[in-house]
């Protein structure tokens, strides 16, 4: 039987962090069924060698990194679709595709419109986030037009919750596929942390909403009860305003000791082996990966009322955003279990399911 030919379009580019982890997921997979070619539109290579050794092809849709708000909606609606056309037109006139699968969530439009001129006929939206709630009207003009034009032009709409995809997708019909973790790497194991203090990890881009300057306010408060505590922070400062704050925070807390701070998740294992909770205070999530990664291994998580309840596998504590509640319960957990870990089930978030939606979606059997 002849492959199927794919072209993934990239949230952004292929650094280690949560959607591209899932789209390597799904080629890593697959690749035995289908021929996957990627467009990335950020130069971040993480997977690249990997990627490749799969026989596809990589294109990069290099685009201007705006970070004035305005100049980045003005070039989304004035720049960057002629670009992308043009840009799609060369890959789609060299090579015919059975399917378009995109993780650009609301900008989905400008590529999948093409795919449907050149005759692909699945066109996939994946969605993996709340919908931005801007202030701008404006800005909330803009988002809703630009989905209401993506979904017109897919055929298969999919997110990683219902919180998620209702968020995004309004009342439009989508179906739910929740992400999967890598089973070798994220498997139960106990904790390596022997100390009398907690270790504590946050991942997530530096970004309002991810709320990292919530997680320095319990820091501060658990240096009271802990003065050698340690904290790991993981995450590249996209917002410069915001990481400024973030450090400023840092030294005026005191907490320079204490925390870590590194821009890629290298030698996850290592990092895992010693943590013993993880801290998601975001303001809304779609699907956390690091929330499944961390239960995988028996590590509790403190989350927000903001990340969906269908990430508990049994070892997530959801709480509303106040600093004293969760350092509070970090405390009480931990004079009561000390470094012990939790073995939960992870079924429904086990890559034989996730594999097996996509079969589907892709229509391989």
């Amino acid at each position: 039987m002849e492959k199927k030919r794919v072209l993934i379009i990239a949230a952004n580019g292929m650094g280690n962090s949560g959607v591209p982890n899932v789209y390597m997921q799904i080629i890593r997979n697959l690749s035995d069924k289908c021929v996957f070619d990627l467009v990335i539109t950020r130069a971040d290579y993480y997977f690249k060698n990997e990627f490749l050794s799969f026989g596809g092809r990589l294109y990069l849709f290099e685009q201007k990194l705006l970070t004035n708000k305005l100049k980045r909606i003005f070039w989304r609606i004035f720049g960057a679709s002629n670009y992308i056309k043009k840009k799609m037109a060369e890959i789609f006139k060299n090579k015919k595709y059975d399917i378009i699968h995109s993780f650009k969530e609301s900008e989905s439009w400008m590529y999948l419109k093409i795919a449907k001129k050149y005759g692909v006929k699945n066109r996939i939206i994946h969605n993996n986030r709340q919908k931005d709630n801007y202030k701008s009207i404006f800005s909330k003009l803009f988002i809703h037009l630009a989905i209401k034009k993506s979904l017109k032009y897919s055929t298969n709409n999919i997110s990683v919750s219902n919180d998620a995809g209702r968020s995004f997708f309004g009342k439009a019909q989508f179906e739910i596929v929740h992400n999967t973790f890598d089973e070798k790497t994220f498997y139960f194991r106990e904790s390596k942390n022997y100390q009398d203090y907690p270790f504590l990890l946050q991942i997530g881009t530096f970004l309002p909403v991810k709320n990292q300057l919530f997680s320095l306010d319990v820091l501060s408060i658990l240096k009271t009860t802990f003065p050698r505590i340690k904290m790991l922070f993981v995450g590249k400062p996209y917002d410069s305003v915001y990481y400024s704050a973030f450090t400023k925070k840092i030294e005026s807390l005191n907490l320079s000791e204490n925390i870590i701070i590194q821009n890629d998740f290298e030698k996850k294992q290592d990092i895992l082996d010693n943590v013993t909770y993880t801290l998601m205070p975001s303001i809304k999530e779609g699907l956390p990966l690091v929330a499944i990664e961390s239960q995988s291994v028996g590590i509790k998580v403190f989350a927000s009322k903001g990340v969906p309840n269908e990430i508990n596998a049994g070892n997530v504590e959801f709480n509303e955003l106040n600093q004293n509640l969760w350092a509070s319960n970090i405390v009480e957990d931990f004079k009561k279990n000390f470094n012990k870990r939790k073995l939960v089930s992870m079924d429904n978030f086990s890559l034989e399911k996730f594999i097996n939606c996509f079969i589907k979606l892709y229509s391989l059997i």
